[in-house]
């Protein structure tokens, strides 16, 4: 009876291992998904950011109410192509880094996943191992 419990608790612990690993590989793969669309949206508004009018942006918002801010005093024109680049620019640097950190995640999960199938010893029941098993030899 003692050896029937010890072997219940086992199989607990083996399951709470398992569950713990798939717990910890969803959440990286989930982080990895959000730094991929991240990225991605943030490179679409880098690329619409030139022809977004100036005056529809953060940038503008926080300048105009400023009667010595920088370019104020600038044509239309000449405001657009400024603050379109300074915005696409920002855009596209944190969707590199956004890009980065997916990268490093990826090199994660795959670490993780080359260390479990170390830790595992490899695919699992070998036909050999289940003729064994089938001829009662063991």
């Amino acid at each position: 009876m003692v050896a029937d419990r010890a072997a219940g608790f086992e199989v607990l612990e083996l399951l709470a291992r398992q569950q713990a690993r798939d717990v910890a590989e969803g959440a990286l793969e989930l982080v990895l998904l959000v730094a991929i669309e991240h990225a991605r949206g943030l490179y679409r508004r880098g690329q619409a950011a030139p022809r977004r009018k100036f005056r529809d942006t953060e940038v503008w918002l926080m300048i105009r109410g400023l009667r010595d801010a920088p370019g104020i005093g600038l044509p239309k024109d000449h405001l657009q192509r400024l603050i379109g680049q300074a915005l696409a620019g920002s855009y596209f640097w944190d969707a590199r880094i956004a890009a980065y950190i997916a990268v490093a995640m990826w090199a994660v999960a795959l670490l993780m996943w080359a260390a479990h199938k170390l830790r595992d010893g490899g695919p699992g029941r070998t036909r050999t191992c289940n003729q064994t098993v089938m001829s009662g030899r063991l």
